[in-house]
């Protein structure tokens, strides 16, 4: 006597099991085999080995990179056809599938939700969106994708750290607010222009909650109200001014939880005032060194040079013989 033989017949026990031995493009393999499988599928929420993901946007594509703790990163690529329809690829267009009658947004869209609901608790360690180009239509088609997530369950994004590589702060403004503030621990941004208005962003939720900031590429406007909760800073800004550094020298001495700030400038007007409010510099090395009121072991480092600033707290024994403790 012969049966048909399913996968659908075997136990919820097994088919389980089953799960948990494949990785996740097998499984989204099977879930396209039948309705069946997928509504299974879809129940179970197999676990995931997905630790980050990379979103990059180009002129008319969408590369897609989820990334895996076990090392078997993948790439996707979403491509508008010049005579419509779509181009998917895989593996740096090894793979690669013309769609004649499909909108390459719309599949991005798809496969990024269906990515994002095996995702095990959710909380990413990474996230990572580029934007290589300034194309204005590049900048539409990712504020239509990340407007469509907004509405989803996925929302709002959870991630530990957020990088982010831009033309303008357009794309800043738009994702920055997808990232759930109570998880994001990193903040990156990465510009490829000079002087954008940071005063903004700087009072966004994620801004403020976050406890690590990098910045390249000299930005303007970020007041100095808005550093003084991260524990560590390393940012190109624009301008430093002597009553920054006041600033930020009287907000390590009373805040225990800043440990580092790196800051590169292009002008600065404080130079030739230092040695008048601090006194000679040590050894001509442009460092000087403040007790902190009611700490005995660590002492705040400054740092001045002809581009950068450097805030440290440090402990008290490693403060150079010779030099004076402010």
């Amino acid at each position: 006597m012969s049966s048909e033989f399913s996968l659908l017949n075997f136990p919820d026990i097994v088919m389980k099991m089953i799960l948990r031995n494949l990785d996740f493009v097998s499984i989204q393999c099977l879930r396209k085999t039948s309705r069946d499988l997928r509504n299974f599928i879809d129940d179970v929420k197999p676990e995931s080995k997905v630790t980050e993901f990379q979103l990059e946007f180009g002129d008319s594509c969408i590369k897609f990179l989820p990334k895996f703790d076990d090392k078997k990163d993948m790439l996707i690529r979403y491509q508008k056809a010049p005579n419509g329809g779509c181009f998917i690829s895989t593996d740096q267009w090894k793979n690669q599938k013309y769609l004649p009658n499909s909108n390459f947004l719309n599949l991005a869209f798809n496969d990024f939700q269906t990515f994002l609901n095996f995702s095990n608790s959710g909380i990413f360690e990474e996230i990572e969106m580029d934007f290589d180009t300034s194309d204005s239509e590049s900048e539409n088609f990712s504020k239509d994708l990340f407007d469509r997530i907004s509405k989803t369950k996925s929302f709002p994004l959870k991630a530990k750290s957020f990088r982010i590589f831009y033309n303008s702060k357009s794309p800043i403004l738009n994702i920055l607010p997808l990232i759930d503030s109570g998880k994001l621990e990193e903040l990156e941004f990465h510009g490829l222009k000079k002087g954008l208005d940071f005063s903004e962003i700087s009072k966004m939720d994620q801004w403020k909650s976050a406890k690590t900031l990098q910045i390249s590429n000299f930005v303007k406007n970020v007041p100095v109200g808005s550093l003084i909760h991260f524990n560590l800073i390393k940012m190109d800004l624009f301008e430093v001014s002597l009553e920054m550094i006041l600033s930020l020298k009287e907000a390590f001495l009373r805040s225990p939880h800043m440990m580092n700030y790196e800051i590169s400038f292009r002008k600065s007007d404080a130079e030739e005032h230092l040695v008048e409010l601090f006194g000679e510099d040590f050894e001509l090395e442009s460092f000087w060194y403040f007790g902190i009121p009611d700490d005995l072991e660590n002492v705040i480092s400054f740092g001045f040079g002809s581009n950068f600033i450097v805030f440290e707290r440090i402990l008290r024994n490693i403060v150079p013989i010779g030099a004076r403790i402010l």
